[in-house]
């Protein structure tokens, strides 16, 4: 038969595990709810992704671009239009801006194609050519082009705008560019721009 000295020390190691679990639940769920609320405050979570150099190419609104499509541990993310329309991401005009004012070369490395996007002040950033997904179980499709979200409707409201990039035909040292409209269904990578606080 269990003794008064047993009994008290085994309710004693109960309220113990009872105590730390419910800790662990309430840690859990204040940082969820905190990770949820930064990122919709319009930076996807620092926890969640890579950090971000933002790059100046000299473009006449001083538009600042980040140095890569948005990635966690080293590997691009893709998002439906839902998810990214609070985030800084380019508009139409900044697109259009950085064609016309830039020089975009194809690059090769290995499996991997991309454009370097060189600017007006010689400094440049990498687009790296990754497709896009229907689902998240999907593989990249279209990977011999690369898309990113603009932040403008299109006609079609199931649609939005995005932008596009390829190996030109022609003239294989550049790439071709334009805007397009997408399911906003789709998932594609994003690119994160911010305004140049030396610019008036």
């Amino acid at each position: 038969m269990e003794g008064l000295e047993e009994r008290a020390a085994r309710f004693a190691e109960e309220d113990w595990k009872e105590r730390l679990t419910g800790a662990i639940s309430e840690a859990y769920k204040y940082g969820y709810n905190d990770g949820y609320y930064e990122a919709k405050d319009g930076e996807p979570c620092a926890s969640d992704i890579d950090d971000k150099e933002y790059i100046d190419l000299g473009l006449p609104s001083g538009t600042l671009w980040s140095n890569d499509f948005v990635r966690k541990n080293g590997e691009i993310q893709y998002f439906p239009f839902a998810e990214v329309e609070e985030y800084g991401i380019p508009t139409l005009e900044q697109w259009q801006e950085l064609t016309e004012n830039c020089i975009i070369m194809f690059k090769k490395d290995g499996n991997k194609w991309f454009g370097e996007c060189i600017g007006l002040n010689g400094k440049s950033i990498i687009l790296e050519i990754a497709g896009f997904k229907h689902t998240d179980d999907d593989k990249p499709i279209a990977d011999g082009m690369m898309y990113f979200w603009l932040d403008d409707e299109a006609e079609d409201e199931k649609y939005r705008k995005c932008a596009k990039m390829w190996k030109h035909l022609k003239d294989e040292d550049f790439m071709k560019t334009e805007a397009d409209d997408i399911f906003m269904g789709f998932k594609l990578p994003v690119r994160l721009v911010k305004a140049n606080d030396d610019v008036i």
